[in-house]
């Protein structure tokens, strides 16, 4: 790992540098990926549009309904899904990992049952944006469209369904007196 650039270095580095010199490694670093134009985009210009777009093509590719054959692969999402992280709104993001997890289990509605590493993956997508639901506002928590998701979720998989009900009904538990309105 010696040839690999720690964090600490970089900082060292970019103390370092001039205003010019360093937004000649930005532009090089601009022109390197697309992911990187993306995420300068957001930082630069507050523009999560970009960023947000990605989520939903790779979505799209893992449990596209319809359309293509899902591929499954939910690296490129979950990559995807940290890029937008470090940029979005809480609600943004929140509503983005939900999109995810509903199209994981409408493609289960279509495709019957999935590997295992999909349901795991799945189910820590649940249980990430549930962890998100506290630190937004009351009016914020899109409680109808959990509940949708948690019912939806039954009778799918060997075992998800009964995660997906055990990490909601953990959360309920955390957030105490703040439940749910009724229907």
């Amino acid at each position: 790992m010696d040839g690999i650039l720690t964090l600490a270095r970089l900082k060292t580095h970019l103390r370092g540098l001039e205003a010019a010199e360093l937004g000649e490694v930005i532009v090089q670093l601009f022109g390197a990926s697309s992911a990187n134009k993306r995420l300068l985009t957001a930082l630069l210009e507050g523009n999560t549009a970009s960023l947000r777009e990605q989520v939903d093509r790779e979505i799209d590719k893992a449990f596209g309904v319809g359309s293509r054959l899902p591929s499954l692969k939910t690296a490129n999402l979950r990559a995807a899904l940290r890029q937008y992280a470090r940029v979005a709104a809480p609600e943004a993001l929140l509503h983005a990992e939900l999109d995810a997890v509903a199209a994981g289990i409408r493609c289960m509605a279509e495709y019957g049952d999935l590997e295992e590493s999909v349901y795991h993956s799945l189910e820590r997508l649940w249980a990430q944006a549930l962890k998100r639901c506290p630190d937004l506002l009351e009016s914020e928590v899109p409680w109808n469209r959990l509940e949708s998701l948690r019912q939806s979720s039954q009778n799918h998989g060997w075992g998800f369904s009964e995660e997906i009900e055990a990490a909601y009904q953990n959360f309920l538990a955390a957030i105490g007196p703040a439940q749910p309105p009724a229907p």
